[in-house]
């Protein structure tokens, strides 16, 4: 079974030019991150606003899928004498692995080895995608670059602004973990004068148009399309010709949640 996946990071009010770089790091990770672990999301996606960083993840499997690994030994020729016996290296390997002998198999350049090795290979049943989002996710989230980050109260932690809420949902179960004492909930907020209200969130794939009810266009451009509709309207009315300028543009998109 598949789930999508939600990730909301809640904040103070961001610098307008941090949310891209920070939105872009969050999706590259997230899914190298999954990757080590066998997990690959079916599309990733980002949204962000001044209060809050986004990310969502769909079709992630319920279980981590089943994988061999090998525990690698002792070098063949430590392992056999000249005549092909296994010597104490070998047996006493085996003997630690729960293996005998005859389940040995041999390794060309294993990582961070060169040469032929004897080796025990293992089938690792999958863990819960849930259980390894929560191991993955605080790290993930301290590790956003931004060019400064600030401490808050008495928290050790540093962001780009204090961290006032997470949200973290697999499928409809939330994604329990801790940042310093901030936990992640199934709550998130809607525009801070507009809908400050908390609200419960059911499910990833609702979660962008449940904002835009709540007042909150997360979505960078369409809020930056908003905008400029609303510049040429404004222009038409006054029979003017507006002045272009893309960095205001994009900083302006980046002040607001709702235009």
């Amino acid at each position: 079974m598949k789930h999508n996946f939600l990730l909301e990071i809640g904040t103070e009010e961001l610098p307008p030019l941090s949310i891209k770089p920070a939105l872009e790091f969050l999706r590259i990770e997230f899914e190298l991150r999954l990757r080590k672990e066998n997990l690959i999301p079916e599309k990733t996606e980002t949204f962000g606003t001044p209060r809050r960083l986004i990310l969502i993840g769909y079709g992630l499997p319920e279980l981590q899928p089943e994988r061999e690994i090998f525990i690698v030994g002792p070098s063949v020729s430590a392992a056999f004498d000249e005549k092909g016996n296994p010597t104490k290296a070998a047996i006493g390997f085996a003997k630690s692995k729960g293996a005998e002998i005859k389940d040995l198999i041999t390794i060309e350049n294993p990582p961070g080895k060169s040469g032929i090795y004897v080796a025990v290979k293992r089938r690792i049943s999958g863990r819960k995608t849930k259980e390894i989002l929560s191991e993955i996710l605080p790290k993930l989230i301290l590790d956003i670059p931004f060019k400064k980050k600030m401490s808050w109260g008495s928290k050790k932690i540093k962001f780009a602004r204090p961290i006032k809420w997470i949200t973290a949902i697999l499928g409809e179960e939330t994604v329990n973990f801790e940042l310093d004492g901030i936990e992640s909930r199934n709550i998130s907020y809607g525009h801070r004068f507009l809908s400050p209200e908390p609200f419960t969130v059911k499910e990833a794939s609702s979660f962008i148009d449940e904002l835009e009810g709540r007042y909150v266009i997360a979505d960078i451009e369409k809020r930056k399309a908003i905008i400029i509709d609303s510049i040429n309207s404004l222009s038409r009315k006054i029979e003017g010709k507006a002045v272009k300028d893309r960095e205001l543009l994009n900083e302006v998109t980046n002040l607001v949640e709702y235009p």
